[in-house]
């Protein structure tokens, strides 16, 4: 148990989540949508990308001097940025059709 949040955590959520050096990477909710004040309940039922970035995600990164961190996964080994992303996309898409 990693005892990060608890169900009475609460965040106000912008539609976003910056982090990394001078906040250059970014977790979006779908549409950059603006939910407010989320619990993690809400958090879910709003599918809030943001919200779990930075009360899960953000907080395991930021204890990882603190204790052993646990291996979650090729999923979970770390957030990348949507460039990222729209980088590596775009490469299979090109691989696929033969143009690399």
């Amino acid at each position: 148990m990693e005892k990060l949040i608890t169900p009475s955590s609460t965040w106000n959520d912008p539609g976003y989540f910056q982090f990394g050096r001078d906040g250059q990477a970014e977790v979006q909710n779908a549409s950059r949508a603006y939910n407010g004040v989320l619990t993690p309940t809400k958090a879910i039922a709003k599918s809030s990308n943001a919200f779990m970035a930075k009360m899960v995600g953000n907080e395991l990164y930021l204890r990882k001097g603190k204790k052993k961190r646990r291996h979650l996964g090729p999923a979970y080994e770390g957030i990348r940025s949507r460039r990222q992303d729209r980088q590596r996309a775009s490469e299979r898409i090109a691989r696929h059709r033969g143009l690399l």
